[in-house]
């Protein structure tokens, strides 16, 4: 790939052949003393390290439109495809998170080149920030999408940010139970972020986050939900999720972290830790 301009913040998933697709946050618009001109491409390499066919030699636009497009988010359609979820991080108060599917072709499956998880129309999409957004696949060639979301806080720098979370089906449309404008996984006060995603093997997702509910007693925590394909919680979880750690001083999660299925239906975590300057693990589920 040699495009102008610089080109960082990598992401990839399987392409389900034995190679991989890959997006990033891509600079070749960029002009100096402008702050609209990041955009996001992603480029399929088959399993010779080629670039496979149909896909442009220098990447395919995710998204190019204007303002900055960030955060990029990737997982594979389940095909030789994949959906990819992306943030537009400026400063205005109708923020919305985006995603796009790619088919193995390369070219833009969807009637437009991004959908708003937050609300599908423009006009009609949360107030607030919503940013980071993460994706996981369904197993059923569609995706989660989780954000960070500060419709309950509309100043610019927000002190209450909760987590949303939409379930999009292989159309690309918001799956039957889910709420236009996404469900709320955790509205604990505080602040939240970091957020990590792993498919559940049963059509459902966790979701794992740092929180900061209890920052003045403790630091900050981990906490995790679990979210059924309806859009239930798994039985036995509660709503703002359960808490993988609570001890003194701080504990870290993405990229400090990571998620594991257990062979059991529950989970394996493992993050760096504050209270012994040591990585510590704990099984949830």
């Amino acid at each position: 790939m040699l495009a102008p301009g610089g080109q960082d913040a990598p992401a990839i998933t399987t392409d389900g052949a034995g190679g991989a697709i890959v997006a990033w946050r891509d600079m070749r618009n960029y002009l100096p003393d402008l702050v609209d001109l990041l955009d996001v491409y992603s480029q399929r390499v088959t399993a010779a390290g080629t670039i496979a066919p149909g896909w442009p030699a220098d990447g395919v636009p995710l998204c190019n439109a204007h303002r900055d497009q960030d955060g990029v988010a990737i997982a594979s359609d389940g095909g030789r495809g994949c959906i990819c979820g992306l943030a537009r991080p400026t400063r205005l108060l109708r923020e919305p998170a985006l995603s796009r599917h790619l088919p193995p072709a390369g070219h833009g499956e969807w009637q437009h080149p991004t959908r708003l998880e937050c609300g599908w129309n423009p006009g009609v999409h949360a107030i607030g920030q919503q940013w980071f957004a993460k994706v996981a696949a369904d197993g059923s060639g569609g995706v989660y999408v989780v954000w960070e979301d500060a419709r309950r806080d509309l100043s610019l720098d927000p002190t209450q940010s909760d987590i949303y979370a939409q379930h999009i089906s292989a159309q690309g449309t918001v799956v039957d139970g889910w709420p236009v404008d996404g469900l709320a996984v955790c509205m604990a006060p505080g602040t939240r972020g970091k957020i990590s995603l792993l498919p559940d093997g049963v059509g459902g997702v966790l979701v794992l986050w740092l929180d900061g509910r209890d920052l003045a007693s403790t630091g900050a925590d981990i906490y995790a939900q679990r979210l059924q394909g309806d859009g239930s919680l798994s039985p036995g979880w509660n709503a703002d999720g359960m808490p993988v750690s609570r001890a003194p001083g701080n504990q870290q999660t993405a990229p400090n972290s990571t998620v594991a299925p257990d062979g059991a239906g529950g989970f394996l975590v493992a993050w760096d830790d504050t209270r012994g300057r040591r990585s510590t693990s704990t099984r949830s589920g």
